[in-house]
């Protein structure tokens, strides 16, 4: 074995699905870590589409690893790290299985491969779950999973990709964007499902701008990656209200594009004065650690997934009500956390108000957050949980 442990990876290097998102991220950090034979095996698409698109910004590493990635494989591999959706535990008696598995609202609500979803066979095979907070890790356990074969290994952000631009072109951005200095920009980037509390903030930002014409909101469509569209959505959302105070609202909000490089991403993460996410439950709510590491302070849920990497110092938090299980559309839910409208309107007013010179995180709690959760640290991680699984057998 030369002394490197083989790892295949199992997943999707192109497209802008979540997952696809994360196992990139991922192995561009594994692959800069020594004693490891990487290789990587691209999993089937979701749909058509979801391969579309590609990003200049990104890039795996040396082109020598990354042929050895994407070389034939030469041998079997001593683990497998997987890491698609629906997530898919079945593996071959003797190998070794690290599957990332992540869920917002638990089992009842989280789907799992067909023929690839007996619990008791992937622990009873030695299987090993990858899920990147303790909310979620709750949920696993809460749905069937035994404790010792769930690992949380958090997310990361790559420091390279989302940083804080200079003042200057901060300002040209948003001028191009046809936000005055006076104006105040909330920016939410999830896509329009009931846990991640998009209509929670529609409301609030509309019953805003009836007073408050200096308040703008970005959105991202995501008509192109889970078929959902924000703008039909947003239009849903604001039937209740009478027609004058609709069209206010939707003079005062932009619609990104579904497929954003890298670069686009950080400098709409910069133009905003605040990134808002009242989650009802996610599973890790990556754009929240992205918005930190570009300098924007985040306005999230106090309790949750964010709890992990969200504190007073780098962030505004929600106050709401923690739901326990109970069932909602036909599917059981394990918990949730309801976020009070009336505290997030109190606050976004209060910020209406602040010194624009102080909304931008200071550069130290920037810092301190990035150096805790960065794609390296996760990889090491990783890295280490390979080695003991090997060792043990």
């Amino acid at each position: 074995m030369n002394g490197l442990i083989r790892v295949r990876g199992e997943g999707w290097l192109k497209g802008s699905h979540s997952f696809s998102l994360v196992y990139r991220l991922q192995m561009q950090a594994l692959l800069q870590e020594d004693g490891l034979d990487l290789r990587h095996r691209e999993m089937d698409a979701l749909h058509p589409g979801q391969h579309d698109g590609s990003d200049p910004d990104f890039s795996l590493g040396h082109p020598d690893r990354v042929k050895t990635l994407l070389d034939a494989e030469e041998a079997a591999p001593d683990v497998i790290y997987r890491l698609i959706s629906p997530t898919n535990l079945a593996f071959n008696a003797g190998e070794r299985l690290v599957s990332y598995l992540v869920t917002e609202l638990g089992m009842g609500i989280t789907k799992l491969a067909e023929g690839g979803d007996d619990i008791r066979r992937f622990e009873a095979q030695g299987g090993v779950i990858h899920t990147p907070t303790r909310w979620s890790k709750q949920r696993l356990v809460h749905g069937g999973f035994k404790p010792e074969h769930v690992v949380v290994i958090p997310n990361g952000v790559n420091p390279s990709l989302y940083f804080p631009l200079q003042p200057q072109d901060i300002a040209a951005v948003r001028k191009h964007q046809g936000f005055s200095p006076e104006d105040v920009v909330l920016l939410n980037v999830g896509s329009p499902v009931w846990n991640k509390g998009l209509d929670v903030l529609v409301h609030c930002f509309a019953r805003l701008r009836q007073s408050h014409r200096n308040l703008y909101l970005i959105l991202k469509d995501q008509s192109s990656v889970y078929g959902v569209g924000v703008k039909d959505y947003v239009q849903e959302i604001l039937k209740p209200i009478a027609p004058s105070a609709q069209s206010i609202a939707l003079e005062g909000m932009r619609i990104i594009p579904s497929h954003l490089s890298f670069q686009g991403m950080r400098a709409v993460m910069n133009a905003a004065d605040f990134y808002v996410s009242p989650y009802r439950a996610e599973g890790f709510n990556m754009p929240v650690l992205e918005a930190i590491a570009c300098g924007t302070r985040p306005i999230v849920s106090a309790q949750g997934s964010t709890s992990d990497f969200c504190h007073p110092d780098n962030a505004l938090f929600i106050e709401g009500i923690l739901q326990g299980p109970q069932r909602f559309q036909g599917r059981a839910l394990d918990a949730f956390f309801e976020p009070n409208p009336d505290a997030l309107m109190a606050m976004i007013q209060a910020l209406l108000h602040s010194d624009p010179a102080h909304r931008k995180l200071a550069k130290v709690e920037r810092q301190k957050t990035i150096s805790q959760f960065h794609w390296g640290i996760a990889a090491k991680a990783l890295k280490a949980l390979f080695v003991d699984m090997v060792a043990s057998r």
